[in-house]
């Protein structure tokens, strides 16, 4: 049976907010990985970008940092660097329609930059 505080820490750090997991886990990939969608989502690329980047530093088969970290670099318009990061993801977790999705658009999007400077 656990003991009381230990049932409330494993409560806390497992549904802690990202910047609180961080505290209590420094080493948890998934925790940097969150802050950065968070980040993404408030269109702050290069915060997110740098959260995407040490998620894969502490983990680099996690497939779902190499995703948002691809997703961002979509959003900015650097669709070879987005194509990049969805083939890891894809090779990580080939499972992932979001991220064969992703990888589709990102491709073609790459391929109209290159058509246009032709």
């Amino acid at each position: 049976m656990l003991m009381p505080w230990l049932l409330v820490f494993v409560t806390v750090s497992m549904f802690a907010r990202p910047a609180t997991r961080l505290k209590i886990q420094p080493g948890y990939a998934r925790a940097f990985n969150n802050r950065g969608a968070a980040y993404q989502k408030k269109h702050q690329y290069e915060r997110a970008m740098q959260d995407f980047e040490q998620s894969i530093k502490i983990d680099p088969k996690y497939a779902g940092a190499f995703a948002n970290r691809a997703q961002v670099y979509q959003n900015m318009g650097q669709y070879d660097r987005a194509v990049r990061d969805y083939d890891e993801a894809i090779r990580l977790q080939p499972d992932l329609e979001s991220v064969w999705n992703g990888r589709c658009w990102a491709g073609g999007l790459a391929y109209s930059q290159l058509i246009l400077l032709i």
